[in-house]
């Protein structure tokens, strides 16, 4: 038989992700929640279903000063390895503001390299550390046994933070999907917030958790 060869290019069907978040502030012991939607469609807008979704969160910044002061946060620079004002060596109590903090793990190896320990921090050995701490956020599956995006083309996110780093920290969340050879890709930044009403007398937060001096200090 005579075969016939016949090149032929497969284009795969274009995907979008979005992030959501929703307008409370759930609360468990010593934590908040914020609770996220990640939706996925396709190029017509359609919901696309079983999509597979991997998730990620990275503290960006954190902040020093005192609670009293004024929060700065621009959303707009926490992508960049910067510090908020620029220089580290600025005193919130000169300032007049909080400042954020580059995170020291330049790198986000979980290791104290060359240049990173910017404040000078060490543990109860003596040994250099990173701030923020990583354990600080972290995101997983509203349900565990639900992995995939349901018929709406959704799925469901829990970030958990540290009760005592509200309003301290901003981070960033990253969600990424691929159907049928085509990836999709979304990014947000967030400020850890509390409920409202928490910020009564004594509430955690109200006491900063990096120290109220500038980012080149350890306290």
């Amino acid at each position: 038989p005579n075969f016939v060869t016949t090149n032929m290019t497969i284009s795969a069907q274009a995907v979008s992700v979005s992030i959501g978040d929703d307008s409370t502030i759930g609360v468990d012991t010593a934590v908040y929640i914020q609770k996220l939607v990640v939706t996925v469609v396709d190029s017509a807008g359609r919901a696309v279903a079983n999509a597979p979704v991997s998730y990620a969160v990275d503290i960006t910044h954190y902040g020093k000063g005192l609670y009293s002061q004024t929060a700065t946060y621009n959303l707009s620079a926490s992508y960049l390895n910067q510090a908020i004002p620029a220089s580290t060596s600025t005193d919130p109590a000169v300032y007049g503001y909080r400042v954020l903090c580059p995170n020291e793990d330049f790198n986000r190896n979980g290791r104290v390299d060359a240049g990173e320990n910017i404040n000078g921090s060490t543990d109860t050995g003596s040994q250099p550390t990173l701030e923020p701490r990583a354990a600080d956020v972290s995101i997983a599956l509203a349900d565990p046994a639900v992995t995939t995006t349901n018929t709406s083309g959704r799925l469901y996110l829990n970030v958990t933070y540290l009760q005592a780093v509200a309003t301290w920290e901003i981070y960033r969340v990253r969600v990424t999907t691929n159907v049928a050879g085509s990836q999709g890709l979304a990014e947000r930044a967030f400020v850890t917030v509390f409920p409202l009403g928490a910020d009564s007398t004594g509430a955690p937060f109200q006491v900063p958790p990096y120290g109220s001096r500038a980012c080149d200090q350890a306290n």
